[in-house]
C-alpha cells in the first residue's frame, strides 16, 4: 500500500463511495457508531476494506456472490462510510479489531470466517494474534499485514495533506484527481472526513504483529492478490505463516483484483474447505 496506491483507492473511492444499496445497520462500539450491512444466510463471512474505502468499496461481486449461502457482514470501519470518525489516532488501530469482535459479539457469532482486503487484510492478521479462537478461516487479500518491512513512511505525503485540513476539493486538486459532480460530489463530502483519515492513517504501526506471532499462527489462511500487487511483502508470509496458501490473479493489480471472477472463487474454494462442520 503504496502513496501511489492510495491515491488511487482515493481517486477510485470518489466514484463509488455510494456504493450498492443494502440496508444500514448501526451498533455502539464503545461509544463509536459503526454502520455494517449484511445479506444471505448461512455461515458467517466477516468482510473488512481497505484505507479510504467502505463496506462495499471492494465487495460488490464478492457479497453477491457469498451471499447465495453464507450470511455475509461488511462494516464501514470507524473514521470511514457512514461510520463516526473519530479524529485522535488512539482511536484507531486496536480499536478496529476490537469493533470486529464487538459486532461479532452484538450479532451473537461465536466463530467467522474473515476476509481481509488490503488494510482490512492488517486488521485481520492482528485479529489472528488477539482473537484466534473466532475465527475458521481468514484470507488476506493484496496485503501481508503489518509487519516491520511494510512502507508505512510511503504513505506521510497524503497523510500531511489530510492533517492540513483541506476539503476533499482541494485534495482531489493538490493530487490531480478527478471530482464526480451532483448528487455523488455531496455525498463524498458527507463521507469523508481529511482529520480522521490522517488519524487512521497514524495508527497503523498499532497493527503490526511479530514474526514469533506469525509462526504461532494456526487459523487456515490464504493470501490472494494480483500479480502487479506489491507481492513481495505478501509472499514474505510463506517462510513465517504454518501452512498458508497462496492464490495469483494474473495480471490484476490491488485495485482491481477484488473485481476478477478469480478472487471471489479462490475465496469460495478457500471457505468450502474449511466449514465449522470440518472442525
Amino acid at each position: 500500500m503504496t502513496f501511489a496506491i492510495l491515491i488511487t483507492v482515493l481517486c477510485r473511492t470518489l466514484g463509488v463511495i455510494a456504493g450498492a444499496q443494502y440496508e444500514d445497520h448501526f451498533f455502539d462500539s464503545s461509544g463509536v457508531n459503526i454502520r455494517y450491512i449484511m445479506a444471505g444466510k448461512g455461515e458467517p463471512v466477516v468482510l473488512i476494506h481497505g484505507f479510504g474505502a467502505n463496506a462495499e468499496f471492494q465487495f460488490v461481486p464478492l457479497i453477491k456472490d457469498l451471499s447465495r449461502d453464507h450470511l455475509v457482514i461488511a462494516m464501514d470501519l470507524r473514521g470511514h462510510g457512514k461510520s463516526d470518525k473519530p479524529h485522535e489516532a488512539s482511536q484507531y488501530g486496536t480499536q478496529w479489531t476490537a469493533d470486529v469482535i464487538r459486532l461479532m459479539d452484538h450479532l451473537k457469532i461465536k466463530r467467522a470466517h474473515i476476509v481481509g482486503y488490503s488494510l482490512g487484510g492488517m486488521i485481520t492478521l492482528k485479529l489472528l494474534t488477539e482473537h484466534p479462537e473466532r475465527f475458521l478461516s481468514s484470507i488476506l487479500g493484496g496485503s501481508g499485514g503489518a509487519r516491520a518491512d511494510f512502507p508505512f513512511d510511503g504513505m506521510e505525503p497524503l497523510l500531511q495533506a489530510y492533517e492540513s485540513g483541506l476539503s476533499v476539493e482541494e485534495i482531489v486538486a493538490k493530487f490531480n484527481l478527478p471530482m464526480p459532480t451532483g448528487d455523488q460530489a455531496e455525498l463524498i463530502k458527507k463521507a469523508f472526513d481529511p482529520k480522521a483519515q490522517a488519524a487512521a492513517g497514524r495508527s497503523l504501526r498499532k497493527l503490526l504483529v511479530s514474526d514469533d506471532q506469525l509462526k504461532a499462527m494456526r487459523v487456515p489462511i490464504l493470501a490472494i492478490y494480483g500479480s502487479k500487487d506489491l507481492v513481495g511483502l505478501i509472499i514474505g508470509l510463506k517462510t513465517l505463516v504454518p501452512g498458508i496458501e497462496f492464490s495469483v490473479i494474473e495480471g490484476a493489480e490491488h485495485i482491481n483484483a477484488p473485481e476478477r471472477p478469480e478472487f471471489i472463487r479462490g475465496i469460495r474454494n478457500f471457505l468450502s474447505q474449511h466449514h465449522a462442520k470440518q472442525k
